[in-house]
């Protein structure tokens, strides 16, 4: 991997705000501009799950965003629901679109959380153009089926689960993608108009891919990730584990990933340097 310059002085980069309306719904995307004094990296954007992680969290001094825009990335965050029924077809479309119009690049990195992962690797297999644009992209936790033992929720997990994303200011709800629950019990990645996702990508054409995995069993396994990984076709799909196995302080949940006080340490760096090679 590329080596990568010393981290630079913390400050809160620039920050704009849009407003996208589709069809369907309307959501907002904010924009970090890079330091003035870094060296540019192109365009970045980053799509959080609100089911783990809140769009502000990654908006913060030590969110994502605002650490990637010090390294020279012009960054935008969206703050809608990956869970939204026409995302595939016709929300993600449009925020790629509105976004390379903003920033003014043809083509950016993309960096998507859980379930946001499933639905943009879906949007490359169902419109092979949005792959031109996405030049290389992260997906933290991303996984389209469950391992045995993870699937079923109890009164107690969803219990804890409306109480953590309460304090943490994140959205929860039912899966409101018609296909969601289907894939997740391990059905075949086919819609419900029978188009068959894995079929389009069988031949290749994924853009470069880093399969970010963790133990965190209610919502990812690094099993989960690797399945979906072979899932994706042929294409340059790399792995990365973060836990303790692999050198890590800790095994870091898909929320970890972008909460964590340690992730700027620890996660965001090899994020980075992944970054710095496409």
């Amino acid at each position: 991997m590329s080596q990568r310059t010393p981290e630079p002085v913390p400050s809160t980069p620039a920050t704009t705000t849009h407003s996208l309306t589709t069809p369907s719904t309307t959501l907002t995307l904010t924009r970090r501009l890079p330091a003035q004094d870094a060296a540019p990296q192109g365009a970045l954007l980053i799509w959080p799950d609100t089911r783990l992680t809140s769009a502000q969290t990654c908006l913060t001094s030590n969110g994502l965003a605002c650490w990637l825009a010090r390294y020279g990335f012009d960054v935008g965050v969206i703050d809608a629901s990956p869970h939204h029924p026409g995302l595939i077809d016709e929300v993600i479309p449009s925020v790629l679109k509105h976004w390379a119009t903003i920033s003014g690049h043809g083509k950016f990195n993309v960096v998507a959380q859980g379930w946001a992962g499933v639905a943009l690797a879906s949007s490359m297999a169902r419109a092979p153009e949005l792959r031109r644009m996405n030049r290389g992209q992260i997906l933290l936790g991303s996984r389209r089926h469950h391992s045995r033992g993870t699937a079923e929720a109890t009164p107690l997990r969803e219990l804890w689960k409306t109480i953590r994303s309460k304090v943490r200011g994140c959205e929860h709800s039912k899966p409101t993608h018609p296909m969601e629950r289907y894939w997740l019990k391990g059905n075949p990645w086919q819609d419900c108009d029978g188009f068959d996702y894995g079929k389009s990508l069988i031949r290749g054409g994924m853009p470069p891919t880093l399969f970010v995995a963790s133990e965190d069993a209610p919502h990812c396994t690094p099993g989960d990730v690797a399945r979906f990984r072979d899932e994706c076709g042929p294409h340059q799909g790399d792995f990365l584990l973060l836990g303790t196995a692999c050198g890590f302080s800790r095994d870091y949940s898909v929320s970890d990933m972008l909460t964590d006080p340690n992730a700027t340490k620890e996660v965001y760096p090899r994020l980075l340097d992944w970054l710095m090679e496409y």
